[in-house]
């Protein structure tokens, strides 16, 4: 359950974004309350109250979740994988170690 708390260089090691798959574009959710706050501002996220069923609070970006990817890449994230739930989209990305290089 604590996988995605785990830190490389200060960063969390893997993201996952999700987004509603229909006509619009934006907003993307980048992270739980307890993520790396530094990174979810260089994605553009803000931290969001919400009564749904993501929780009460998580890190919300205004962006379309292509844009948020583009983020992550230029931040050392490559995409791991994808998937969709319904009508929502999944996005893992994980963050590249020189090893990966």
């Amino acid at each position: 359950k604590q996988w995605y708390q785990r830190r490389v260089r200060g960063m969390d090691e893997y993201l996952i974004l999700t987004t509603e798959i229909n006509v619009r574009t934006g907003p993307t959710i980048v992270g739980k309350e307890g993520c790396n706050q530094e990174l979810m501002e260089k994605l553009g996220a803000e931290l969001r109250q919400s009564n749904s069923a993501l929780g009460k609070t998580f890190w919300e970006s205004p962006l379309d979740i292509s844009e948020v990817m583009q983020k992550a890449k230029q931040l050392g994230y490559k995409l791991g994988s994808t998937t969709g739930l319904g009508q929502t989209f999944i996005v893992v990305m994980e963050l590249q170690t020189k090893s990966d290089w």
